[in-house]
């Protein structure tokens, strides 16, 4: 349609800056809130608050994440299950401790 305007208003604003801009002149009695919470008899809720102020003040802490990689060869683990299925431990001898040299242990029967 050539002059019309699809989205007039632009893209809608996000449900948290509507909340921000609802509650922000409360920000003080807001956090006056937290603070008496930190008073409460309820070690939980006193910690709880406590966690929330200085999240607000200081930030979340960071969260680190330590990971592993590991490359697996699917092929040589499928080999070895076949292997071991069959009888045949390392180094081609049979798990009754005898060793037939006429077969080759990669070879799958």
């Amino acid at each position: 349609m050539p002059g019309a305007v699809l989205n007039p208003g632009g893209r809608p604003r996000n449900a948290i800056e509507q909340l921000r801009e609802k509650y922000m002149h409360r920000l003080p009695e807001l956090f006056d809130g937290l603070i008496e919470l930190t008073k409460s008899d309820s070690e939980n809720i006193r910690l709880q608050a406590l966690r929330e102020i200085f999240d607000r003040l200081l930030g979340k802490p960071a969260v680190f994440v330590d990971a592993t990689h590991t490359r697996v060869d699917i092929g040589q683990l499928y080999l070895a299950a076949l292997k071991r299925a069959n009888g045949v431990i390392d180094g081609g001898n049979s798990i009754n401790g005898s060793v037939d040299a006429t077969s080759d242990p990669t070879e799958i029967q």
